[in-house]
Order: structure tokens, then C-alpha cells, then sequence
């Protein structure tokens, strides 16, 4: 006969009772028949529910000798896997611990994965018995196809996955669908390699969580970005367009090349120091006016610049004294102005 309290733990490392909004860790008899009766109506297919059965099997088997004393607890882990699951696992195990106070432990689970939170409970109590759940199929077919349903589960429902397994293969037959339509297949495979190149950059260097985090931290910076980046990929569009009607390698050539694509080039400019504005007027960062003067030194570079090239584009190739004179008053306006701001800020900043 044992002397001290043993715990039945069943082991849920990837939060398979969080999906359906039980939170762990449970503890004692009358809160584990409470979710396994509402796991019955979600899970009731699920390999996971037979082992809560289990579990609570084996505790009413410990129970029914007098001189156990016996409790259960289901702990569950994290649905993201990895360490952030044994992590989740070794908190909530701590805390049944702390409350439960066991000598030892009998653990019950029902998959590989689950299985690697066991060292996780060893390091932290002597475990008594261990109770590995197969349902109908041999060990060797059971972890097979334990592992398969349960990645095809998080390839199709988990969100981090979903968007890889199901996101790029669905872009791709979209494209293909485009590309049939408009009689290219002849495209798909420089298409289908540019798309799966992307998404491997994207993957490989986590760029897709560097923007994410972008997101979080500033939505209305991402938006800039991105219509800039449209911005910018229409302006090499039209550049390529127009460099196949003119000379570039005249002057005339040239300047009808940069008249076609400075627009968009500014376009893409000025939307970055808006959203940067705007950033700082919902924040309000007095620094709000370098924006504001960035954003008009932009516009009225765009005017000085596009006159010259329309006149280099018409063969003149002397400066207007129209033109010059709108040079030198917009370059003493917008150093005064930004003389004038900075001496405001300072005093703001030191007051």
C-alpha cells in the first residue's frame, strides 16, 4: 500500500479541450465527468476522448481500494506545439501540484506527441504507472496514424499552417484558373516557381511575423507600405512600357521614361510620409511637423523636377527663369519654415 496521495494526470499538450473552450488544468472527479460529458458532444470521434475515459477509468479503479487515496487532473499544453506547449504544460503541473501536494503520479495519454510532456511530470514527481491508450489499431499503425490526422488537423485548422498548406496551394490554382482564361498556361510554371520562391523567402526569413508584428504595433505604417509597393511595381510597369516606344538613350527618350513613371514614384514616397503623419497624429508626437515638411518638400520637388523634364523632353535644354526663380523661393521657404519649427520644438522640448 502506498502512503500520500496519487494523481491520475491525463496529458493534452496540444490543447485539444482548449478548441472546444475548456480550460485546463481540471482537478478532482466531479470537474473531469463534467468534460468528458462535454467533450462527448465534440470529440466524441477523437482518440483524445477515449483517453480522458481512460483516465477516469483508471482513477475509479485506483478509488475502489479504500486504502488509496487517489486524485485526477487533465492538464493541457498549448495548441502553437513546441516549446510554448511544454511550457504551458509545466505551469499548469505546477499548479495542480501545489494544490493536489502527490507523492507520485500515473499518467495516461494517448499520442508521441503527448507523450514527450512525461520527462516534463518525472523531473517534478516520481511517476507510479504509465497508461498509453490505443485505440483498435496496432502501437506501430496507431502512432502512424495518430501523427498524420492529428498534422492534417493543424495543416487544415491552425491558422499558422492553413495559410501554408492551404493558402499557396489555393493561390496557385487561382493563377491557373487566370492564366487558362486568358489562354497563358504556357506561364504557369515561371508563375508557380515565382509563387513558390515567395513563399519560401517569406517563410525562410519570417518575414510574414516581421510584418505582423509591424501590423500590431503600427496597422496604418503596413497599409503605406504596402500601396507604396504597388506604387512602386506599377511605375517599373509603366518604365518598361514606355522604354519600349521611346530612345531612352536620347534626352527626349529619357525624360518621357522618368515623366511616365515620377508619378507613381512620388506616389510611393509620399503615402510612406503620410502614414508615418499620420502614425504620429494618433499618437501625438510633436515631432508630426518634420512629416508635415518632408511631405511638402516632396510635392514641391515633384513640380520643380517634372517642369525640367518636360522642358528637356520639348528639346529645351536651358532653364526657365520661371522655373529657377521657383527653385530658389520654395528652397528659402522650406528652410525657414524648418528653421523656424526647430526653434519651437526646443523650446517645447526643454519647457
Amino acid at each position: 500500500m502506498i502512503q500520500g496521495k496519487i494523481l491520475v494526470i491525463y496529458i493534452d499538450i496540444d490543447d485539444d479541450l482548449g478548441r472546444v473552450g475548456i480550460e485546463t488544468p481540471i482537478v478532482g472527479e466531479e470537474g473531469v465527468r463534467r468534460v468528458i460529458d462535454i467533450a462527448s458532444n465534440y470529440l466524441a470521434s477523437d482518440s483524445d476522448f477515449n483517453t480522458m475515459v481512460v483516465s477516469y477509468n483508471v482513477y475509479k479503479k485506483l478509488k475502489s481500494n479504500p486504502n488509496n487515496d487517489v486524485e485526477i487532473a487533465f492538464i493541457s499544453g498549448s495548441t502553437d506545439g513546441g516549446l510554448k506547449a511544454h511550457t504551458t504544460f509545466a505551469s499548469k503541473l505546477e499548479e495542480v501540484l501545489r494544490k493536489v501536494q502527490p507523492i507520485g503520479a500515473v499518467v495516461v495519454y494517448d499520442s508521441p506527441e503527448d507523450e514527450s510532456a512525461v520527462p516534463i511530470i518525472q523531473s517534478r514527481i516520481p511517476i507510479y504507472g504509465v497508461e498509453r491508450v490505443i485505440v483498435e489499431q496496432s502501437r506501430g499503425v496507431e502512432e502512424t496514424y495518430v501523427l498524420f490526422a492529428k498534422y492534417i488537423k493543424k495543416a487544415v485548422s491552425d491558422p499558422k499552417y492553413s495559410r501554408i498548406f492551404l493558402g499557396i496551394p489555393g493561390i496557385a490554382l487561382v493563377l491557373i484558373a487566370i492564366l487558362s482564361i486568358f489562354n497563358l498556361l504556357s506561364y504557369a510554371g515561371i508563375v508557380l516557381a515565382m509563387l513558390i520562391g515567395v513563399a519560401m523567402l517569406v517563410r525562410g526569413l519570417s518575414i510574414d511575423d516581421a510584418v505582423e508584428k509591424w501590423w500590431e504595433n503600427s496597422p496604418i505604417m503596413v497599409i503605406s507600405a504596402i500601396l507604396s509597393l504597388i506604387s512602386l511595381v506599377i511605375a517599373l510597369v509603366n518604365g518598361v512600357l514606355i522604354s519600349s516606344q521611346f530612345n531612352a538613350k536620347s534626352v527626349e527618350g529619357f525624360s518621357a521614361l522618368m515623366l511616365g513613371i515620377l508619378p507613381y514614384l512620388a506616389f510611393t514616397v509620399v503615402i510612406l510620409a503620410v502614414g508615418k503623419m499620420v502614425s504620429r497624429l494618433i499618437s501625438r508626437d510633436l515631432r508630426v511637423w518634420h512629416d508635415i515638411l518632408s511631405l511638402s518638400t516632396i510635392i514641391v520637388g515633384y513640380y520643380i523636377i517634372s517642369g525640367v523634364l518636360r522642358q528637356l523632353e520639348l528639346g529645351k535644354y536651358e532653364l526657365s527663369l520661371q522655373l529657377v526663380y521657383e527653385l530658389i523661393v520654395s528652397s528659402i521657404v522650406l528652410i525657414s519654415i524648418y528653421v523656424g519649427l526647430s526653434h519651437l520644438e526646443k523650446r517645447f522640448t526643454y519647457e
